[in-house]
């Protein structure tokens, strides 16, 4: 097999720059349907060499959702993360806020958000994000959740991912 000729650094770079433009984006995102994969729905970006496709599907049975990123460079996969769990819909904005913030600042954090965020609007939310000692872009793995305050949680997604090369 060819070595190819592409760098963590430069993966990671591309993960943080695509996932600001797409699912915790504010701005209306192009997604389409997954051929043969019925339910999911993928969010695609091409810069230069790369090829990013972040997918996801839920289902109106639940509020249980799962989906993947992987990122290939010249045709070749060399990252993937994999994610799962559940959110009710009140969720999801401090979800999204949550993941920008890691995102534009290119924090890695389990390639989610920070260890803890708060919600502007609702208080009563916050977010934790709980990873695996030792996880870095490379391989890593964890637990975020959202907590309503005297509740108890109110969603979670577990993920884990690593590098290809």
């Amino acid at each position: 097999m060819d070595a190819v000729d592409v760098t963590l650094e430069q993966i990671e770079d591309i993960f943080f720059k695509t996932m600001c433009q797409g699912y915790v984006s504010n701005a209306k995102v192009e997604k389409y349907d997954m051929p043969g994969m019925p339910g999911y729905k993928c969010i695609t970006f091409r810069s230069e060499d790369f090829v990013v496709h972040d997918a996801y599907c839920t289902t109106p049975l639940s509020n249980m959702s799962s989906g993947f990123t992987t990122i290939w460079f010249k045709d070749t996969p060399v990252w993937t993360m994999k994610y799962g769990g559940q959110y009710s819909p009140d969720c999801i904005p401090l979800l999204k806020l949550a993941l920008r913030k890691t995102y534009q600042q290119h924090i890695f954090r389990g390639c989610r958000g920070p260890s803890r965020c708060a919600s502007p609007d609702k208080p009563q939310l916050v977010y934790f994000n709980d990873v695996e000692d030792e996880s870095d872009f490379a391989q890593f793995a964890g637990r975020e959740s959202i907590i309503l305050t005297g509740v108890g949680e109110a969603g979670f997604h577990r993920y884990f991912g690593m590098a290809l090369i």
